[in-house]
């Protein structure tokens, strides 16, 4: 490793990590004994241990135990005293750390996927300039699920007849979310596209395009310097005081002065009221005027999304089998507190 060679040259005398041993105390024993694909490794996303800035105390994306060392740290977890066969739908985030921790509790687990493979959202939020860290947390989920033999069914949609021919004690189902889209009405002439529609098919985004941000997270400004970087001429217009409100301090400052340097402008305290062809007409919800911007080719709105929660109505109405539902599925949310809540449930299973 890095480290041990800048000891080895007496570059150093000793070494110290900070955000690392948030992300995974146990660094350096793992790094000794050769287990380095057993290391959560920190994705640089400061979402978590960023809040100390505000005082807010230290957690961790990665890492459910930072700050709650007490109650999920090392030790906490505890076999099962009574084995189930559990069914995970879904190998998003959610879906695999909950299958995750399940197993390690001693579960019999198996994760069906529909797609061709897993990671859900974090597929896409590593395709976002200086974001490719973010795979680090599906990669490390998927390696400790093939560790305990977990298997995960990829391309394997799950339905109820599935569900009735496994038989499972529990269904946890992490079926994900739906992006939405304003109806704009038919006489809307630029392409009308959601952030995840940019990312899988970034020819879709024209010449010269409006990002507009009703999140205030990484969906509307990520996408913004997505297509920046690809050559577009982009505006962001939203409805807050400041658009991506909700990302941590630095890394929002660094998004901004990237945009900025391309040439990206920023409309605030402003929200769309009409398309008019390839005029979007915004107005200031403080005083009501007016502004247009015209010419548009791509028009992308990153607006609340909606669960994907139609396989656990089905289940819970049934009332063949326990259910849980966790993610995205249950109510749309960021990767730092979906996979808490996926911890947690993996405990109580």
């Amino acid at each position: 490793m890095q480290a041990e060679g800048i000891l080895a040259d007496r570059n150093a005398d000793m070494i110290g990590m900070c955000r690392q041993l948030i992300c995974d105390p146990e660094t350096p024993n793992k790094a000794l004994e050769g287990r380095l694909d057993d290391i959560r490794h920190c994705v640089a996303c400061s979402e978590g241990c960023g809040m100390v800035t505000t005082q807010e105390g230290v957690v961790c994306v990665h890492n459910p135990a930072a700050g709650r060392e007490k109650r999920l740290g090392i030790g906490t977890l505890t076999k099962t005293g009574q084995k189930k066969k559990i069914l995970v739908a879904g190998a998003g985030i959610a879906g695999l750390k909950t299958a995750e921790i399940a197993a390690r509790r001693g579960h019999q687990v198996s994760v069906y996927e529909k797609g061709p493979q897993a990671g859900g959202q974090m597929l896409l939020a590593e395709k976002i300039p200086m974001r490719a860290e973010m795979g680090e947390i599906y990669r490390y989920l998927r390696v400790q699920l093939q560790r305990m033999g977990v298997p995960v069914y990829y391309n394997c949609p799950v339905g109820m007849d599935l569900i009735r021919e496994k038989q499972p004690d529990v269904v946890v189902t992490a079926t994900g979310s739906v992006p939405t889209l304003p109806d704009l009405g038919s006489g809307c002439g630029a392409a009308l596209l959601n952030p995840r529609e940019v990312i899988e098919h970034p020819e879709r985004v024209g010449e010269k395009a409006v990002v507009i941000d009703d999140i205030g997270y990484w969906q509307a400004m990520g996408v913004a310097d997505y297509i920046s970087v690809m050559g577009a001429q982009v505006s962001i217009v939203t409805s807050r005081l400041f658009a991506g409100s909700d990302i941590e301090e630095t890394c929002r400052e660094n998004l901004n002065r990237r945009l900025a340097r391309r040439g990206a402008k920023t409309y605030t305290s402003s929200r769309l009221v009409r398309v008019e062809g390839r005029t979007a007409v915004f107005e200031n919800i403080f005083n009501g005027e007016e502004f247009s911007l015209k010419d548009l080719d791509t028009l992308v709105v990153a607006q609340a999304s909606r669960s994907d929660n139609e396989l656990y109505k089905e289940l819970k109405k049934s009332g063949e089998f326990e259910t849980y539902c966790v993610g995205d599925a249950a109510a749309p949310g960021t990767v730092l507190r979906i996979i808490f809540e996926a911890e947690e449930l993996g405990r109580k299973l």
